[in-house]
């Protein structure tokens, strides 16, 4: 089991994400986890974010009705036929589209003044920026309050 978030953990952390689209479960615990539950990682969070992403897109399914089959279309164009060439295909191309931050076809980086980056350093990236940003809603006075006389009562136990 990978002890730090690296290659092995971004194997590992895919290969049950996987395992959870087949299973399907109720909830996807120890999202973050590394090293059998005994490490965390912010960017291994960052990372399952992103699969669980897919998975909620995986598990929606594909939409199959006379529209998006299109026979219509089928019987015009023909077996040889261009259909990405038809206003139809055009229309339908990005409804399964999932938004992968981290994953998936970009535009080249030739063509971009995106920086070459990989994938380790995309999610640090991603990540300075949420810690830097980041502002805790305020508990409320009384939960505040619960939690000081939780503290209270710790530390006359320990005296």
């Amino acid at each position: 089991m990978a002890r730090r978030f690296n290659q092995d953990a971004v194997w590992e952390i895919s290969a049950g994400m996987m395992q959870a689209f087949y299973s399907r479960p109720a909830t996807l615990d120890y999202l973050g986890s590394l090293d059998e539950g005994i490490t965390f990682s912010l960017q291994a969070l960052c990372f399952c974010d992103e699969l669980a992403g897919l998975l909620r897109t995986l598990w929606q399914g594909v939409r199959i009705d006379a529209d998006t089959l299109a026979l219509g279309l089928a019987g015009e164009v023909g077996p040889r036929g261009n259909y990405l060439a038809q206003t139809h295909t055009a229309a339908h191309c990005r409804d399964q589209i999932w938004p992968a931050r981290y994953l998936g076809p970009h535009v080249p980086l030739s063509m971009s003044d995106k920086p070459d980056l990989e994938l380790f350093e995309r999610i640090d990236r991603e990540l300075a920026g949420i810690v830097a940003e980041h502002q805790p809603t305020p508990l409320s006075p009384a939960v505040r309050e619960a939690i000081q006389n939780v503290q209270a009562r710790t530390e006359a136990v320990r005296l």
